[in-house]
């Protein structure tokens, strides 16, 4: 215990008369010999000293023969000789002794200098990006000073003008600062911000951003329908939430299912004089008859066609009711019937109600599907085109490959005819001349610039390359029937690169595992797709 009291009594003189004095030294000529942890600077902090210096001097001692040992900062000392600084600052205590007392105050400092030091949190990095950015930085300067991707500084500007976004980076561990970014949209609706913290808690980050991408639509469609509500209240028009009946004993019924005294449909100008008149909004497709002109009923198309029509567009529109078609719609006076007709006439109109609210579920449900495909392409295709970016195929690409090759798919075979278009923007390459005729330049420049692709690299890329020929000819035979089957199970035609690229990790949607023939259990995703391994240029083998 003398020993320790002794070193209590050093510690102390040196607070009261510090010798010390701030030397500059080149790092080369620093002793780093006595310390009590191997270290090894990693790259970053290389990048950063090489970028503005060591801004912590380093504390030393100065050795027999006028050395200076170092004593703290052993990092920033390599980490200074490896960005090739010629000076650094050093703090120089005074002279080193060799004295056992001296050596265990040593070692007690330096693991006292290497314990008790608190690094910065996630949110305190981000809040760095965002305070820069206040002071009128670039982006791209931002993203080379703090030595970080330029989608983390977006990313930090957006929690920066977030209420709870930097909170929720710090204690939720599994939490990075772009997916904190895109839940900070969010903050205004505590159950979704919840929902999306559980499945970065359960460790299903693929799944976010399909959740993120349902409720964007969610919103843009609640501010469609906000907004055609304002254009028809503007109007005098009542607007109604409640569902519509088909019976005629539903008070709300479509003023078009409503008869007058003759027994002749209604039309909406006839009834916007009735008190029960309102409208409710609704998806309204139109399909375009045999004569070229729209309708709004899939039933006067042919029959053969109906089934499986597609709409040349969809609007968000007041449709026309009446919210008491009960009391001032009763239909015609009945004639007088027996008990038992007046009971089958009132079964076949609830089967008639039935068939029609049937019908009506079933192109609501189409009319959903419909937009989710639409808002799940562009992500698939950006997720696939980022797949083929390694340079090595991905686990079962052979397997794929050899399967599409053999069965001779349609849609493989129509990419080879094409020219590849989809793949060579993937792959990066640009389109030809556009403006000479077809037959003499396209598609034969860009399937040059795709050979010129499969120069110079290893045989492992050039099968990423037909990877993305044949994984393009499928997406382009993609459509919103792919997810309409009349068996799920059996998925459509392209069921086969939908379930190679969901092997792989892609968090596909409802719709998308429909059109794949698989179940609509959610299931824990794969891996992510490596961003990190890139492209190589030069050949290897």
């Amino acid at each position: 215990m003398a020993e320790v009291q002794n070193i209590n009594d050093q510690k102390q003189t040196t607070q009261q008369t510090p010798d010390w004095s701030l030397e500059w030294h080149d790092p080369r000529t620093l002793l780093t010999d006595k310390n009590i942890r191997e270290i090894q600077p990693d790259p970053e902090m290389i990048r950063s000293v090489a970028n503005v210096g060591v801004l912590q001097p380093i504390i030393g001692v100065r050795a027999v023969g006028g050395q200076v040992r170092v004593r703290y900062g052993e990092g920033r000392t390599l980490a200074a000789i490896a960005a090739e600084r010629d000076l650094v600052p050093v703090i120089v205590t005074g002279p080193e002794g060799d004295s056992n007392a001296e050596e265990i105050a040593r070692i007690i400092r330096q693991r006292a200098e290497n314990t008790y030091r608190q690094g910065m949190t996630d949110s305190e990095h981000a809040n760095s990006a965002y305070q820069l950015s206040l002071y009128g930085m670039a982006e791209k300067d931002i993203a080379a000073e703090l030595q970080i991707p330029r989608t983390e500084v977006r990313a930090a500007k957006k929690l920066g003008k977030s209420q709870t976004g930097t909170a929720m980076l710090d204690d939720n561990d599994g939490l990075d600062l772009i997916t904190a970014a895109k839940i900070a949209e969010f903050e205004d609706n505590p159950t979704r911000v919840a929902r999306l913290l559980h499945y970065v808690n359960r460790g299903w980050h693929d799944d976010i951003d399909g959740v993120i991408r349902a409720y964007k639509a969610e919103d843009e469609l609640a501010a469609e329908r906000a907004k055609v509500q304002a254009e028809l209240e503007a109007q005098g028009i009542r607007v109604t939430d409640e569902s519509v009946g088909y019976s005629r004993h539903d008070s709300v019924r479509y003023v078009t299912e409503l008869r007058d005294e003759t027994g002749e449909s209604l039309t909406a100008e006839q009834h916007a004089d009735c008190p029960g008149h309102a409208m409710v909004i609704e998806d309204v497709e139109y399909f375009v008859k045999a004569d070229g002109t729209l309708t709004t009923d899939v039933y006067a198309l042919p029959e053969g066609e109906q089934a499986d029509a597609l709409p040349s567009e969809e609007r968000l529109e007041g449709v026309a009711v009446c919210d008491q078609a009960n009391e001032l719609h009763p239909g015609p006076q009945r004639p007088e019937q027996a008990p038992e007709e007046l009971a089958a006439d009132e079964d076949r109109e609830a089967r008639e109600a039935q068939r029609k609210e049937a019908q009506k579920a079933d192109r609501r449900r189409v009319i959903a599907g419909n937009r989710e495909w639409d808002a799940a392409e562009p992500i698939r295709r950006d997720w696939v085109q980022k797949l083929l970016q390694r340079k090595t195929p991905p686990e079962g690409a052979m397997e794929f490959l050899t399967g599409e090759m053999l069965l001779a798919q349609y849609a493989v075979a129509d990419g080879f005819r094409d020219g590849h278009v989809l793949a060579a923007d993937w792959l990066g390459v640009e389109p030809g001349n556009e403006d000479q005729p077809a037959w003499q330049t396209m598609p034969a420049p860009r399937r040059l610039a795709l050979q010129k692709l499969a120069e110079g690299v290893t045989d492992k890329r050039r099968m990423v390359l037909l990877l993305a020929l044949v994984l393009a000819g499928n997406e382009k035979a993609l459509n919103r029937h792919s997810w309409r089957q009349e068996d799920p199970s059996e998925g459509c035609a392209q069921r086969g690169y939908l379930r190679f690229i969901i092997d792989q990790g892609y968090p596909a949607c409802s719709v998308e595992r429909l059109a794949a023939g698989l179940p609509q259990e959610p299931v824990e995703p794969a891996t992510e797709v490596d961003a990190e391994d890139p492209v190589e240029d030069v050949d290897a083998s």
